[in-house]
């Protein structure tokens, strides 16, 4: 970790501790494959269109 976004993981790790963290990764567990591949591409398509966007202008 290193610069300012470093920085800010670092404080947002400290504050939620490790009970934050084990609770994050259950919740990050109990989401499915295709679940976690369906925000992905949803992500992915929007960064699409924003940049299709900004060619058309």
């Amino acid at each position: 970790m290193f610069g300012v976004d470093g920085g800010r993981t670092a404080l947002a790790v400290m504050k939620v501790g490790l009970n934050g963290i084990e609770d994050a990764k259950r919740r990050i567990n109990e989401v499915s494959a295709d679940q976690k591949t369906a925000i992905l591409l949803d992500g992915e398509a929007a960064a699409t269109q924003r940049a299709a966007a900004t060619r058309s202008t």
